[in-house]
C-alpha cells in the first residue's frame, strides 16, 4: 500500500466517483457532474496537478484524493486555524468499492501529512449525505461547523488530529 501522485490515475477514480454519484441520486448540487469532472476543470479548480494522488493496494490505485495545504474552497476560514492537510475529491476506483476499507486511505493520508508536519486532516461532506458523516466519525473525525454554499445547501466541516 502506497499513496503517490498521478494526476492521470486520479482523475480516471474521481470521474468513476462522479459517475457513481450520478447513478445514485447523490449529487443534488452538481459537484460531480461530469463536466466539472474534466481534466481541465480540475486543473482550473484546485490549480496544481501535484496535488493529486492515489493510494495503490496491491499496485492498482484504488483510491482518488486531491491533498492540499490550502483551503481550496475557504470553508475554514472561520472554523480552525493552524496547519492542516485538506482533502478533497476523496473517490474509490470501481474495481475496489466495497472491497477495502477507508481506514487504509485515511491512515495512508495521515502518515502524509505528519511528514509534511500537518497535525490535523480535514474533510468536507454534503449534510445530506450522512451515511458519509457517519463514515468520517467511525475514521475518526469530528464535526466542527458548517458552511453553506451558494446554492443554499450545508456542507460539514470535519477534522482529526493525527
Amino acid at each position: 500500500m502506497r499513496l503517490e501522485a498521478d494526476f492521470d490515475a486520479a482523475v480516471a477514480i474521481i470521474q468513476q466517483g462522479g459517475a457513481w454519484h450520478s447513478r445514485r441520486g447523490l449529487d443534488i448540487i452538481g459537484s460531480w457532474k461530469s463536466e466539472v469532472l474534466t481534466t481541465e476543470a480540475l486543473v482550473k479548480k484546485y490549480g496544481s496537478r501535484e496535488e493529486f494522488y492515489v493510494l495503490l493496494i496491491d499496485g492498482k490505485p484504488a483510491f482518488a484524493a486531491v491533498l492540499s495545504e490550502n483551503d481550496s474552497f475557504g470553508f475554514w476560514a472561520n472554523v480552525a486555524s493552524g496547519k492542516a492537510l485538506y482533502i478533497s475529491r476523496l473517490a474509490v476506483a470501481d474495481e475496489f468499492r466495497g472491497r477495502v476499507s477507508f481506514s487504509k486511505l485515511i491512515a495512508a493520508v495521515a502518515d502524509f501529512a505528519r511528514a509534511r508536519g500537518c497535525p490535523a486532516l480535514r474533510i468536507t461532506y454534503g449534510v445530506w449525505l450522512a451515511s458519509q458523516g457517519k463514515l468520517y466519525a467511525r475514521l475518526g473525525f469530528r464535526r466542527v461547523g458548517v458552511a453553506k454554499l451558494a446554492s443554499g445547501h450545508d456542507v460539514a466541516l470535519c477534522e482529526i488530529i493525527i
